[in-house]
């Protein structure tokens, strides 16, 4: 949101609801959101938020920030748990898939 203008723990709140975002199908019509919060930021290394959503019992969003020679390293690490497990081959890539 265009309040929050940097993740600092001292501005941000922690654990508790920081906005809620609608996932817009075709850009209007709106069929899922997430009620965003963040449970840890750590300032210049990295920051974690999760978002329960309406399909989503579980979603986790880790970010952790490297300095390499030339640049920026960012890694991502995501955990997910959908509500109706049928759904769950949709929702990940095809190389998570087992052959």
């Amino acid at each position: 949101p265009k309040s929050i203008n940097r993740l600092d723990p001292d501005v941000v709140p922690i654990g508790e609801r920081a906005f809620r975002s609608w996932l817009l199908l075709f850009g209007f019509l709106p069929i899922d959101y997430d009620d965003l919060s963040f449970t840890e930021i750590t300032p210049g290394k990295a920051f974690e938020e999760g978002a329960p959503t309406f399909s989503l019992r579980v979603w986790s969003h880790r970010r952790t920030v490297h300095g390499v020679p030339g640049g920026t390293r960012i890694t991502d690490q995501l955990r997910f748990a959908p509500r109706l497990r049928p759904i769950a081959p949709v929702l990940l890539p095809p190389s998570s898939f087992s052959h």
